[in-house]
Order: structure tokens, then sequence, then C-alpha cells
């Protein structure tokens, strides 16, 4: 029940379009019951010859419910489509919102391809459960109840078998699938979003990887993956192999016990026994009798693939609760924007940060007051941008104290906390837009000669000047568009009109030459260039340059012994 309520809150599905769906669905079944039952009857009553005008009204009814349930049909799929995709657009929107309110830690904890897996696949899981397991399950039970009444009236012996049919085809089939689904899914989803992940690696890192002598190594981890996904897929083939063939030797055994039953009573009539049941035993019903079964059970039909799709759903909405962190913008101390008189604009007192509890650098100290400059250094992957997002608030230290204007990052209030640090990583996303709007992100009130004069302090004159539209051009494919110096400079146009207090860049003159790099590290790095003399600004960079403005200090990471061992 969790699963369904966390699922009903996410998708934001009207009820009354849910209903329309339940309703065109089981009109489409029940127009095909009907069809059946009399297609049936018209044949029977055909191989009589009777009048053409006594079964003009059943040949027009025949073809009326051939035609209805096309129609209902084509309603059926734009009501249950449009309740899918409805749902799925609410479902990413709150989930979005949850991600922008809730703790990023959980998320800074993930691997990219397990964090876009939950938001892709597993999303589109949970918007599946509504159209693909809850709806399919009311109009079985519709048409189910439908059709055992009219078996029912025909002979109660035949309503009665075919209700005990229809419940076994129609709960433990599904029952038997869904637990051979549950013995899989959590394996193969784990499977799954470890190749999702390695995928994602080779991806945006395939030139690192290789030149570190580590592609390989994920390629195989991928490929090991693939083949762990599929063995678990095949775990689950035999127990759905044999519920998937319950369904169907159901239906043969339902027919064939129904034409025996209309055979005796009609035997009977035959032969001048007095039966109440028999009174209606004519070659028309026994007809009915014997093709009901066939229409009967096409909803039954979909209840196995329903129940798989629960399962599915269920696991991915227990992956999606753990990025669903509570708010914590009504709680902790709030931080001031600006450092008193006295407090320095940051610390870090035997400070280490790392994931899942585990350090990966030794501890450090340092205090920067507003208005200083502070440079950290190291060598890739040491924990240099971990650190960054540690003093942002965004995940918790492993140890020490880190703290913003006086107030410690972990029981900070992350509202004001936002107003007081920003922090800019090296892979932030240049979105597919215009120049501006990837400047709006920052500050939605930039105007295109606020937008203009940055880029151009950043070093993008230039480039501004080459561009069809200036500001407003389009960057068609985001990152794609520029080149990876360019991409910096953008970035650190958006640092530079955040403004805030704290400012911290993470490796900010990445993929500029030796020569632009210098200036452009120069000029973050002296007071009233880039940014304002009063701002607290700490740059994270491989190698530091000679020849640094005056107090500018240095802080260089050492990595845990542990760390130090991955890093060989």
């Amino acid at each position: 029940m969790k699963e369904l309520k966390l699922a009903f809150r996410l998708l934001q599905m009207n009820r009354w379009r849910i209903l329309l769906a339940v309703i065109m669905g089981s009109f489409t079944l029940l127009a095909a019951l009907g069809l059946a039952g009399l297609s049936a009857w018209l044949i029977a009553r055909t191989w009589q010859k009777p009048l053409v005008a006594s079964i003009t009204l059943a040949v027009t009814a025949v073809r009326g419910l051939g035609v209805s349930r096309g129609a209902f049909r084509y309603f059926d799929r734009l009501a249950s489509h449009n309740v899918a995709l409805g749902g799925l657009v609410n479902a990413r929107e709150n989930i979005y919102n949850y991600l922008a309110d809730g703790d990023p830690s959980v998320v800074l904890k993930m691997r990219k391809g397990d964090f876009l897996a939950r938001l892709g696949s597993d999303v589109d899981d949970v918007g599946d459960l509504i159209v693909r397991a809850i709806i399919p399950a009311f109009v079985a039970v519709v048409l189910d109840v439908v059709a055992v009444v009219w078996m029912a009236i025909l002979s109660p012996w035949a309503g009665v078998i075919m209700a005990v049919a229809l419940l076994i085809a129609g709960v433990l089939v599904p029952w038997l699938s869904a637990r051979a689904a549950v013995a899989a899914e959590e394996s193969k989803s784990e499977a799954d979003h470890d190749l999702y992940s390695d995928a994602v690696t080779i991806v945006d890192h395939a030139p690192e990887l290789a030149v570190g002598g580590r592609l390989e190594g994920v390629l195989e981890s991928a490929e090991e993956a693939g083949e762990r996904s599929l063995q678990e897929e095949d775990k689950s083939a035999i127990p759905n192999a044999v519920a998937s063939a319950i369904g169907p030797v159901a239906t043969g055994v339902t027919v064939l016990a129904c034409l025996l039953i209309g055979i005796v009573l009609y035997a009977q009539n035959g032969m001048g026994v007095t039966v109440t049941e028999t009174t209606m035993m004519q070659p028309t019903t026994l007809l009915v009798m014997a093709l009901l079964p066939l229409s009967a059970f096409e909803a039954s039909d979909q209840l196995p693939a329903a129940a798989v799709q629960y399962v599915r759903s269920r696991a991915s909405l227990r992956r999606i609760r753990e990025l669903l962190t509570p708010s914590r913008e009504k709680s902790g101390t709030p931080v001031p924007t600006y450092a008193s008189p006295g407090v320095p604009a940051i610390t870090a007192e035997n400070l280490t940060c790392g994931w899942h509890g585990k350090p990966i650098i030794k501890p450090i100290d340092f205090a920067v007051e507003p208005g200083e400059r502070l440079i950290v250094v190291g060598p890739s992957g040491i924990g240099k941008t971990t650190l960054l997002s540690t003093l942002a608030g965004l995940i918790p230290p492993t140890g020490g104290v880190a703290t913003i204007n006086g107030v410690e990052t972990s029981e900070a209030q992350e509202e004001s906390l936002r107003r007081a640090v920003a922090a800019f990583p090296e892979d932030a996303h240049i979105f597919d837009t215009t120049v501006l709007e990837n400047l709006h992100v920052i500050k939605p009130d930039l105007d295109e000669a606020g937008a203009t004069e940055v880029l151009q302090k950043v070093g993008l004159g230039e480039w501004l000047d080459n561009l069809d539209r200036g500001v407003n051009t389009k960057l068609v494919g985001g990152a794609d568009a520029v080149s990876g110096g360019e991409r910096r400079r953008l970035l650190l146009a958006r640092a530079v009109i955040a403004a805030r207090p704290v400012t911290l860049l993470d490796e900010p003159t990445e993929h500029l030459d030796a020569a632009d790099m210098k200036v452009m590290l120069n000029r973050i790095l002296e007071p009233g260039d880039l940014f304002d003399p009063n701002q607290a600004v700490v740059v994270v960079t491989h190698v530091v340059p000679e020849n640094l403005p005056a107090g500018v200090r240095v802080v260089e990471l050492e990595p845990t012994e542990d760390r130090r061992l991955m890093l060989l």
C-alpha cells in the first residue's frame, strides 16, 4: 500500500480520468464478449433457416458490436495514454521538486548512471503501474463478473465452472507470475543499474579511462553486469512459462466443460427429460455456451503481465523513494548572508570528507576571511570536488567541522546557506537553449547588456561577436555547441553574476591553454577583477602557477592510505 500511495502522490492522476479509462477498457471487452455470444447465437439460428426478418436485429447488433469494439478500443487508448503521459509529467516534476528541496547528498552519493536510471526507466515503470497493472485489473473484474453472470443464466453449473476457471486465470496465474518476478527483479535491477552506470562512465570518460589503462576493466564490468541481468531474467523464464501455460489450459478446459454440460443438457432435453434448466437448452444456447469462454478470458490473459508490471513498478518506487528526502529548508540554523566582523567566511577544523562515512583525504585546517582567496590543489581523483561539496553543505563531513559565516554546514538551514555560498562544479550542465537563458539559471532578471558585459569580462567577447544572434543564439546540443575552454568560461560567467559572498570554483581554468590558464586564474584570484573584493573565493585546480597575487594561500590535499592505493 505504501508503494501505491507514493505512486498516486507522484503521478497526481485525475481519478475521473482513471475511471474513464477503466470504463472504456471495460466497454471494449464487453463489446467483444457480446460479439462472441451474439455471433454464436446468430450462427446457430441461421442453421435453423428462420425468416430473414427474424434475425435482422441480431445481424445489425453483430455489426454494431464489431464497429463499437474498435471504437471503444480507440477511446480506451486515448484515455489510458492521457492518464499515462500526464502522470509521467507530474511524476518527473514532483521528483525534481523533491530533489531541489531535499538532501543533495543523496544524489551526490550515487553513480551517475544509477541516478539516470532512477529518473529514466524507474519513473517510466511508475507511470506504467496505473495503465498496465491497475486499470487492466479493474477491467478484468468487470468483464469476469458479466461473463460469469451470463453463463450462470444459461447454466448454473457452467457458471460455477467458469467462475472457478476465471479465479485460477485471474488470481493464481498472476500470483505465480508475480512470485517469479519478485525472485528475479531485485537482482536484475541491480545488474541493470550497474550496466547503466558503467555505460555512462564509458561514454563520458572513455579517453581518460583509456589513458589511465582502466577502460578494459570498465568494459569487462559492463559486460559482466549485462550477463548477470540476462541470467536473472532467465531464472524467471521457467516459472513465467508455467504460469503463462495455465491460462490457455484453463480456457480450453472451460470451453470443453461448458460444451459438455450443454451437450448433456441438450441431449436430456431431446429425450424428454423434464428439468427446468433444460427448457432453455436450444442449439443456439449450446453454441453460445461453447464460444462465450473464449472472450471471457481475454481480460484475464492480461493479468500475468499486469502482475509482473506491479512487481517491477513496486521495485522502482522503492528505488525512487531513496531520492525523495524531506526538505531541509524549514529546519536548521539560519546562515548569515555575510560573515559578522571577526568571523571567517569559511573554516575547516580537522575536516575530512568522503562518501558513505569513509574519508578520502587526511584532516585539513584553514580559515578564509571575507575577500581572501584560497587555492586547493591535488592530483585528479584525490577528493578536491568532494571537499567543495562538503564546504557548500551538499554532503556532510566524515570528520571535523566546516562552517560558512560561522555556522556549521551540517546544521545549516539550506535556503539561507544558498544565499551565502555558491559552488560551481566543473561538469555543470549547459542547456540546449540560448546563451542568455544559460545565464538566467543563476540570475533570471539579467538583461542582454549585462550578459554581454559579463561574457566579455571572462574572455568570451570575440566568441560572442561571431554568434549570429549574440546572447540570443541557441546552443544546439548544449555543451556540444561549445569547446571545452568556452564551456569553462561560460560556467565562470555564471559564478561572476551569482555574486555570492562565498564562491567555490571547481577547475575553472581547465581546457584553457597554458597562457590563458595563467591569465584567467590570476584574474580570479585578484580581488576586484572578476570577483568583488569582499567575496571569499576558493579555487580547485591541478597545478598552482607561479607569481600568485599577494595574499593568496594554497592548501594541498593528501589522500588517506586507502585512497592513495586506489589512485595508484
